[in-house]
C-alpha cells in the first residue's frame, strides 16, 4: 500500500483523457491472451498494479501482463497483493468499460452479466479464483468521491488499508470480494526486475540485492516491489551493487536515466492554429494592467509553407520523446494544434505539473535576409521573473549554444524581453528558442528537412544536460 498521503493525492488528480488510453492498452494486453502464472502447485500469485495518471489500480495472474505494462505503459508495480488458488468452484470474473476505462473484478454473475449487457461492458473472461477454503478475505471498497471513473473500486487483503481508506478518506466498505489462500507476500518465482519502464535485469537481482543488502530489507522490508524501488531511486546514487556479475558501463549508463528522471521539463510548442480563437485579451503578467491577445498563430515558411504553430508541435514532440529517452520527465503544454491554451495558462500549466524548467519553442520571422537563432528571457528588472533571470539566461545560454553548435545555424545570442506573457507568468526558469527565420530561405528549408530537425532537437537535449550537469 502506497502512504495515506500518495493515495489520496492520487486518487484525486486523474486525467480522463489518460484513463482511456492507458486503459485501453491493459485491454490490449489482456486480450492478446495472459497466461495464469502458477507460484507452485497449489497457487498463483495475483500482481498488484498502480497507474500515477489515471489512479486504477489493476490486479493480473499474468507476469506478461505485468511487465508489459511498466516497461511500456507507465504502470508502477506495487507487489504480490495476495495468493489464490490455481482453481476453485468459484470464479473471479474480470470486465472492462471500453468508454471510463475502468476495470472490475467480481464473483457474482449477475453484477457481471448486468455490466455486460445493460451498460455495454466488455467480458474479459475469468481473472482467476477464490479460495473455497476462505482463507484470507479480499476487502472490496467503492470510492464514491472519485474524480475518476477508474478509480471507484479498490480490492485488498490487509485490513488496515482498508480501515485506513474508510476512516480517513471516507471510501465505503463492500463487503468480502471473494478469498485467497494467503495475503501478500515477498515474492515469488519471478521477482520484478522492471521499474519505471526501465528493464534492470542486465545489473540487478532480486535475490542477490536481497541476501547482500540487509539494511536496506531493515529499512523498506523485503517484497520485490519495495526493492526494486530502493535500489533504482537510491541505490543507484550510492553506487550499491544489485548483482553479483555486470557491466559497469551498463550500470552507468542505467544510472544516469534514473538520475534524470528525478527532472521535470515542461515544453511549450508555441502558437495555435488560426482556427482556434485565442483573441482575448489576458494579462501581461499576474495582477497587470497591460493586456495582450492570448495567443496568436505566429508567422509562417515563406518558401514552405509550413505554419510555424506546426514546426514548433513537431519539434517539441520529438524533442519531448528523446528527452523521455534520456530519463527526464517531460510534459507539453499542448498535444494538437486544436485546443485552446493561453500563454499565461501554458506557464501555469509548467507550476501545476512540477516542471524544474519551462523551454518555450518559437521560430522566428522579420526580414528575408534575418537569419538564425536566438534565445529570450526576462531580465532582472522584470517585476514578476527578474528573480529568475540569473538560472533563465543560464538556461538559455546553454540550449542556445548547442544548438547552434549542433546545427551550423548562426547563433544570435540571448536578449531580454520583458514583453512575453507565457515568461512572465512562470515560476521556474523560463526561456524561448527562436529556432531560426520562417522568412529566410535557408533557415526555413533547413526546419523543414527530417535529418536537420533531428540535429535541431539533438542540439536542444545537449543543452538540457548541461544546465542540470550531466
Amino acid at each position: 500500500m502506497r502512504t495515506e498521503s500518495d493515495s489520496a493525492v492520487k486518487i484525486l488528480r486523474m486525467l480522463i483523457t489518460a484513463v482511456i488510453c492507458a486503459a485501453a492498452a491493459v485491454f490490449l494486453i489482456f486480450a492478446a491472451g495472459v497466461n495464469v502464472h502458477a507460484d507452485n502447485d497449489d497457487t498463483v500469485s495475483m500482481y498488484r498494479m498502480f497507474n500515477d495518471a489515471t489512479g486504477e489500480h489493476l490486479y493480473t495472474t499474468s507476469v506478461n501482463e505485468r511487465n508489459e505494462l511498466v516497461l511500456h505503459y507507465g504502470w508502477t508495480y506495487e507487489g504480490i497483493g495476495w495468493t489464490g488458488p490455481v482453481k476453485s468452484a468459484t470464479p473471479v470474473y474480470r470486465v472492462y468499460d471500453p468508454e471510463s476505462g475502468e476495470h472490475h473484478y467480481t464473483v457474482n454473475r449477475q453484477e457481471k452479466q448486468a455490466l455486460i449487457d445493460e451498460y455495454h461492458w466488455n467480458d474479459e473472461g475469468i481473472a482467476w479464483y477464490s479460495d473455497d477454503r476462505k482463507t484470507v478475505p479480499l476487502y472490496r471498497l467503492f470510492n464514491k468521491e472519485s474524480q475518476s471513473p477508474v478509480s471507484s473500486h479498490n480490492f485488498t487483503a490487509d485490513s488496515h488499508e482498508r480501515d485506513v481508506l474508510k476512516e480517513n478518506y471516507g471510501w465505503t466498505g463492500e463487503g468480502i470480494a471473494w478469498f485467497g489462500v494467503t495475503g501478500a507476500i515477498d515474492s515469488d518465482d519471478h521477482p520484478m526486475t522492471i521499474y519505471r519502464g526501465v528493464d534492470l535485469s542486465d545489473i540487478y537481482s532480486y535475490q542477490y540485492f536481497r541476501s547482500n543488502h540487509p539494511e536496506v530489507v531493515a529499512s523498506v522490508g523485503s517484497s520485490d516491489a519495495a526493492l526494486i524501488r530502493y535500489f533504482a531511486e537510491e541505490g543507484l546514487k550510492a553506487g550499491l551493487k544489485g548483482k553479483a556479475s555486470f557491466d559497469q558501463n551498463r550500470y552507468d549508463e542505467i544510472a544516469d536515466k534514473f538520475a534524470r528522471n528525478g527532472h521535470v521539463i515542461e515544453i511549450d510548442p508555441g502558437h495555435q492554429s488560426a482556427d482556434v480563437d485565442t483573441s482575448a485579451m489576458e494579462p501581461n503578467g499576474p495582477g497587470s494592467s497591460v493586456m495582450k491577445m492570448k495567443d496568436t498563430y505566429g508567422t509562417q515558411g515563406t518558401y514552405t509553407g509550413i505554419p510555424e504553430y506546426q514546426l514548433n508541435l513537431d519539434i517539441s514532440k520529438m524533442l519531448r520523446d528523446a528527452l523521455e529517452e534520456k530519463g527526464y520527465t517531460v510534459y507539453l503544454t499542448r498535444e494538437n494544434n486544436s485546443t485552446a491554451i493561453s500563454c499565461s495558462e501554458r506557464a501555469q500549466k509548467a507550476t501545476k505539473d512540477g516542471a524544474d524548467i519551462l523551454v518555450r519553442i518559437h521560430a522566428n520571422g522579420g526580414a528575408s535576409s534575418a537569419s538564425g537563432a536566438c534565445a529570450l528571457v526576462g531580465s532582472a528588472s522584470n517585476r514578476w521573473i527578474g528573480g529568475l533571470h540569473d538560472e533563465s539566461s543560464r538556461l538559455a545560454a546553454s540550449i542556445l549554444n548547442h544548438y547552434c553548435q549542433t546545427t551550423g545555424l548562426k547563433n544570435g545570442g540571448v536578449y531580454d524581453n520583458d514583453t512575453m506573457t507565457g515568461n512572465n507568468w512562470s515560476t521556474v526558469p523560463v526561456m524561448i528558442l527562436e529556432m531560426g527565420y520562417m522568412t529566410n530561405m535557408h533557415d526555413d528549408y533547413y526546419m523543414a528537412d527530417a535529418g536537420n530537425r533531428q540535429k535541431m532537437v539533438g542540439g536542444i537535449v545537449e543543452g538540457i544536460d548541461e544546465y542540470f550537469g550531466y
